[in-house]
């Protein structure tokens, strides 16, 4: 991981050249300028001393770094149209790889990753730890599987196939929330496709048909017996609710700072009210967790940043697998690791690319 970040953190720096060398080229959009904000906040709470753990709060200020520029890159790099779709696609079938590997590996267990690297889990999911990461990963192709099959770009038929798939991989994986999710996905890229024009009335109900067809037989061959347990397992919410409530309390004793970046493993015990033998690292939703190590002007400004993403999103099609993933976060932390949060930001600074230049040709005469 270290790896990658530092390759990130290289091409941004070279980008940052770029810029400098070639400032008419500087685009800052509402994400970018929020993620710059968010670093200088995160900055000044280490550099002023507003962290009970400082060696994890200047480790966790170098990731949001990545986040910056991974924003940065997603804003620039992929401004023109041909490739940002090329990437895209790339990243669809990416996606659908990764899938196949996990879902495979699960059904054929080792105890280890790729049946090579020893790992404490038996059900892990290609390179996931954990199923509700896996399917936050599949939330962000599924709609630009579905917004290739409406673009009329290839076979419709083939890509309405590749987005059950990914569906019926969320659902064996036995994640619930990612269950609901990529469901409520299907449902709302199909009803704003229809708003917009893009899918015709006559059309709406045949390609429905066909993707919830699909997404049934998909379903049916990867497996649902797991979610179904899962989801007879009695309360949905059990631990998650105690840690919220103590994830609250730590927003509470400090709302303005934090207790600093990174430290919400090391300061939640000490508001734990339950104890079943396992490290507590995460609060299981983002959102607070970003309030209590970070204070609630951190939280909001990525929570701007999610509502700013809703308009471009629904018009784009394919954007809607950040409000999925946004949507994910409140209830686990797909955007606490680089596997899922490294795509997240860089699809935010592709859909701000995208979102400008759609503004750009409505004004032009």
């Amino acid at each position: 991981m270290s790896i990658a970040q530092v390759a990130i953190l290289v091409l941004g720096a070279l980008l940052a050249v770029r810029l400098v060398m070639r400032p008419e080229r500087l685009r800052i959009s509402f994400p970018l300028a929020a993620a710059i904000a968010g670093v200088a906040w995160l900055f000044l709470l280490c550099a002023s001393g507003q962290t009970v753990y400082g060696f994890v709060s200047w480790r966790a200020l170098s990731a949001w770094l990545v986040v910056l520029a991974l924003v940065a890159l997603g804003s620039h790099l992929f401004a023109e149209t041909p490739l940002r779709e090329r990437f895209l696609q790339a990243f669809l079938w990416f996606a659908l790889a990764v899938a196949v590997v996990a879902l495979v590996q699960f059904y054929a267990p080792n105890g280890k990753m790729f049946w090579l690297f020893p790992y404490r889990y038996s059900d892990v999911l290609g390179p996931f730890q954990n199923r509700n990461n896996f399917a936050a990963f599949l939330e962000l192709a599924v709609p630009i599987a579905l917004w290739r099959a409406l673009s009329g770009q290839g076979s419709r038929v083939l890509y309405l196939g590749v987005a059950a798939a990914l569906a019926g991989a969320v659902v064996a994986s036995g994640s619930r929330a990612g269950a609901v999710i990529v469901i409520s996905e299907l449902l709302l890229v199909l009803l704003v496709a229809s708003g917009q024009g893009r899918l015709p009335r006559e059309n709406a109900v045949r390609v429905a048909a066909w993707t919830f067809a699909l997404s049934a037989v998909a379903v049916f061959v990867a497996g649902w017996e797991l979610l179904w347990q899962r989801f007879q397992a009695g309360d949905l919410m059990v631990y998650r609710r105690q840690i919220w409530a103590s994830t609250l309390e730590m927003i509470a004793t400090r709302p303005l700072t934090g207790f600093g970046p990174g430290t919400f493993q090391t300061v939640y015990p000490a508001f734990a009210t339950f104890d079943v033998g396992l490290v507590v690292n995460h609060a299981h939703n983002d959102w607070l967790e970003w309030a209590a190590e970070a204070g609630l002007p951190f939280a909001f400004l990525i929570a701007a940043v999610a509502l700013w993403a809703v308009r471009p999103a629904l018009r784009s099609i394919w954007g809607v697998g950040l409000l999925a993933v946004f949507a994910h976060a409140l209830v686990d932390y797909p955007l606490a690791r680089l596997g899922v949060a490294g795509w997240v930001w860089l699809f935010v600074g592709m859909l701000a690319a995208e979102d400008s230049a759609s503004e750009r040709g409505r004004l032009s005469p």
